[in-house]
């Protein structure tokens, strides 16, 4: 348990701490730096919103971990960041992160999809392994910037729009939600709740309050 007096988790803080499954971080927390690396049996982080860095190697080798959210809060993440996270199977990464570093997610053997929803693709190099095996799902007007980057983007296999075109207007209870010129729009939601919201399929478009 840590408490909310920590600003910090610092470097190898957790380092091969392999019987951790799971962890949540409190608000007061605003960087990660190499904190989780080699803590192979962790499935479930929870990020809070007033982290804006995920540091160099911060789940490295994480061999367990399943599904990450990184909050919109987040502008950067570090050099091997995700490296050898191989029960990963797919990630969003918010457009708040304008910073991906060199070898990000390097060894995440099993991803297949990855959404990031920053409509300029950003400089990275050699983030991800066998891109022509992965799908790349990005926003609808900026396919063909990702599509010609002279970055690793234009080597995905597939690069796909996320389009909103297809939700048609829906109501459960009081809460309601409407698609108009490729705009979502819930109402009746309370403030300050968190939302998710993911496509037919199940992938996880995007988060927030």
């Amino acid at each position: 348990t840590i408490p909310n007096s920590v600003t910090s988790l610092g470097w190898l803080c957790f380092k091969d701490c392999t019987s951790l499954t799971s962890i949540t971080i409190p608000n007061s927390v605003t960087s990660l730096d190499r904190a989780f690396y080699g803590c192979t049996g962790l499935t479930s982080v929870s990020i809070p919103n007033s982290v804006t860095e995920l540091g160099d190697d911060c789940f490295e080798d994480c061999t367990s971990l399943t599904n990450i959210t990184i909050p919109n809060s987040v502008t950067s993440l570090g050099w091997y960041c995700f490296k050898g996270c191989t029960s990963l199977t797919s990630i969003t990464i918010p457009n708040s992160v304008t910073k991906l570093s060199n070898e990000c997610f390097r060894g995440c053997t099993s991803l297949k999809e990855v959404t990031y929803l920053a409509e300029t693709p950003p400089r990275t190099s050699y983030s991800f392994d066998d891109q022509a095996q992965k799908t790349l799902y990005v926003p609808e007007a900026s396919v063909e910037a990702y599509k010609t980057s002279s970055y690793d983007w234009s080597n995905f296999g597939k690069i796909l729009p996320l389009s909103a075109n297809g939700i048609k207007a829906v109501n459960k209870g009081d809460i309601g939600m409407s698609v108009e010129n490729g705009t979502l729009t819930l109402g009746n939601v309370p403030e300050n709740e968190p939302v998710s919201v993911y496509s037919a399929t199940g992938q996880l478009l995007g988060t927030g309050m």
